[in-house]
């Protein structure tokens, strides 16, 4: 029975969800068909999430909406060890593991109030949620192959709210909060042994708090004095939104109860903090956008939920966690076109966060090429039947995971003898975006 309470306590709360839809693929259809080089825009709201410093420009209400999709064809894993003794298993088994993942359906909105009183300075609200429901969380084994940074990158509500201001003329500012959330959970237990003559009931007492936390952002952009060419930074702070697990179990086990407590942590969700140096040059009819980002994963200790228990017999946790680099990944993209109607084409290069040579963990990942294209066009009228300005749009994005192969040295290590990670990730993007 206590085997049953751990498993389950355990499948109710771990799982590899880490980096949001922004960092994945991008916002909006200009953020997605640059491959996230193109930080911010006077066309593109959602695109100035990366920079909301950048919306000085913006001097009207403008709302706008954007919907994701994204979907994976990831190569499935043939033929190895998916459960042992070691993972508590009776046997060693052998087979084939499907690596898809869930769809990712996002709905992503953006708003923008210029101060009717201080000129080049506003407020600035992003949000983003899976379609239909608030939170989401995959219950996923921490030993089983997995793909990490896919898993359910868009299955939780992301918010933040930014201040941006303009000075002297040619330096903009922004300052903000990303909001998250953090999550603690108790279970009290009871587990009489019952009998035809002594009938009993078992009870469980779950409570869950859930508590919004925030994290720091900070943006900035210099304007050369002809205007040709701009410069800016953005910092995102860390979003950790960690579970706090206790389980109050007692047994009963002949006549005497057994007092078994387990005390557990996990990541949940986890964004790391992010820094973003980019530079953009105007041309006639085009802009040139190039950028690095640094994402600090050292702190990440993986959404295995790290347990304590006390109690009358001993168990052993297997650590599967281990150091994550950081990475730092280059951008370029390319917009062409007028006030009308204009193309965007973007690259990037992503490495994997994730170590090498894991025995007892498999975090699927690999480093990978986004490429990426969208077109944006103004109109008049909302389908014909709202008159006023807006703007519409529609941007395609593939991530081309490089082939990994991960060599297994344990016979009873779960992914035994290896296996190669590969695949490609396709997502699609449609917007549209008016002023009030």
């Amino acid at each position: 029975m206590f085997k049953v309470i751990i498993t389950l306590a355990i499948l109710a709360w771990t799982s590899a969800i880490n980096a949001d839809v922004y960092t994945n693929f991008g916002a909006g259809t200009l953020g997605l068909g640059s491959a996230t080089a193109i930080r911010y825009s006077d066309k593109d709201l959602m695109a100035n999430y990366y920079t909301p410093a950048a919306l000085t420009d913006w001097d009207q209400i403008k709302v706008s909406a954007s919907l994701l999709y994204s979907v994976d064809m990831f190569k499935d894993l043939g033929s190895i060890v998916t459960d042992s003794k070691k993972y508590g298993s009776s046997s060693t088994v052998t087979g084939d593991v499907d690596t898809d993942t869930p769809d990712l359906s996002n709905l992503l909105l953006g708003v923008v109030v210029p101060s009717r009183t201080k000129k080049n300075s506003g407020l600035a609200l992003f949000t983003s949620m899976p379609v239909g429901k608030f939170l989401s969380v995959e219950t996923q084994s921490a030993y089983y192959p997995q793909f990490m940074m896919y898993q359910s990158d868009g299955q939780r509500m992301n918010a933040s709210l930014q201040y941006f201001w303009r000075r002297p003329s040619n330096i903009d500012y922004s300052i903000g909060v990303h909001m998250f959330f953090v999550t603690g959970s108790t279970m009290v237990s009871r587990f009489p042994s019952s009998s035809d003559s002594e009938p009993s009931s078992s009870n469980i007492d779950l409570k869950v708090d859930v508590k919004p936390a925030f994290a720091p952002s900070f943006s900035m952009r210099y304007k050369s004095p002809k205007a040709s060419s701009e410069y800016s930074m953005s910092i995102i702070g860390e979003r950790n939104a960690k579970l706090a697990f206790n389980a109050n179990n007692s047994i009963n086990v002949f006549v005497s109860p057994i007092p078994i407590v387990v005390d557990g942590t996990s990541s949940l969700y986890y964004d790391p903090l992010q820094v973003n140096l980019s530079y953009k040059k105007k041309f006639s009819s085009s802009s040139m956008f190039l950028g690095v980002e640094w994402e600090n994963w050292e702190k990440f200790q993986s959404s295995v939920m790290l347990m304590d228990i006390s109690g009358a017999n001993n168990f052993e946790q297997i650590n599967v966690d281990r150091d994550f680099k950081n990475i730092v990944s280059p951008k370029f993209a390319w917009m062409y076109g007028n006030d009308k109607s204009w193309w965007s084409l973007g690259y990037s290069f992503r490495p994997s966060p994730v170590p090498f040579s894991l025995d007892e963990a498999n975090y699927l990942d690999s480093d990978r090429h986004i490429i990426a294209t969208s077109y944006n066009q103004s109109v008049d009228s909302i389908f014909g039947l709202i008159d006023t300005k807006a703007q519409w749009g529609i941007g395609l994005q593939i991530h081309k995971l490089q082939d990994r192969y991960i060599d297994k040295s344990e016979s009873d290590s779960v992914g035994y003898p290896g296996y190669t990670i590969s695949g490609e990730v396709y997502s699609l993007s449609v917007h549209i975006q008016t002023e009030l």
